[in-house]
């Protein structure tokens, strides 16, 4: 769930999405599923109706493997803020993909349309000492 401010004319709003971003490896059914976690997040240490996500002040996100992350999403920002074209691949409207060719990686970004901050993840305050989950 997106939680932000929308802004219509001079008018400006609480807004509230639900996104979907659906990553399809295969198409054969997964044998196992294993929540993503970032280093320190434990999924055993949330409450119910939280959930570990990411902010974002441009209602984006991404997919990467972790071990390129930093190298893809340098591309990826090279790509928005110097507009260099060749450091990203346009894929669809609002959708792009940094190359790593060497090892065989890649970063896809996802935008959802909405304005302005936002969070993705359910709409819950977050947890005590805790700033990437809510």
């Amino acid at each position: 769930m997106i939680v932000g401010e929308g802004e219509y004319g001079r008018d400006r709003f609480p807004l509230t999405e639900e996104p979907a971003v659906r990553l399809l490896i295969r198409d054969e059914p997964a044998v196992a599923w294993e929540l993503a976690l970032s280093e320190g997040e434990d999924s055993r240490l949330l409450l119910d109706g939280h959930a570990y996500g990411f902010s974002t002040d441009g209602a984006a996100g991404g997919f990467a493997d972790a071990a390129t992350w930093e190298m893809l999403s340098e591309k990826v920002g090279r790509y928005y803020e110097e507009q260099n074209d060749g450091a990203c691949e346009s894929i669809s409207d609002g959708h792009i993909r940094a190359v790593a060719e060497a090892i065989g990686s890649n970063l896809v970004s996802f935008h959802t349309r909405a304005k302005g901050l936002g969070r993705y993840g359910p709409a819950a305050p977050p947890p005590e000492n805790s700033s990437r989950s809510w």
